[in-house]
């Protein structure tokens, strides 16, 4: 596993098996139990326009190959600009996750990047 600034600390490593069964904690204390084969990774792109000052913006993260609307899906967003909130993640449509983000500023409008942005999901 390659360690950056962009995917923080390894918690642990082990080997797994098709038939074994994970259970994943997020950062928020979510916790999901699921078989190792109803798991998929990739990456998709982030491409919103402006988000107004103190309001939310939801836009697709296109590209995310295999996802269902069935799925749950977590995104870690990368290198967000200053001020915006990443707040939400769902598929609503095959190979798509809609993302929401919260312009937290009083100053003005964002209009981020677009980026790739990493995402997991659980059948």
């Amino acid at each position: 596993i390659k360690l950056t600034t962009k995917n923080g600390e390894v918690v642990s490593v082990l080997a797994v098996h098709e038939e074994d069964e994970v259970i994943l904690m997020t950062t928020g204390g979510m916790v999901v139990r699921s078989p190792v084969n109803q798991i998929r990774f990739g990456s998709c792109t982030y491409n919103p326009g402006a988000v107004v000052t103190t309001s939310g913006l939801s836009t697709n993260c296109t590209g995310a190959t295999g996802v269902t609307p069935t799925d749950r899906v977590f995104v870690t967003p990368q290198q967000l600009e200053l001020g915006l909130i990443f707040t939400a993640a769902s598929s609503t449509a095959a190979d798509v996750i809609q993302v929401t983000v919260l312009n937290a500023t009083t100053t003005g409008g964002i209009t981020p990047a677009s980026r790739s942005w990493f995402w997991m999901a659980i059948k």
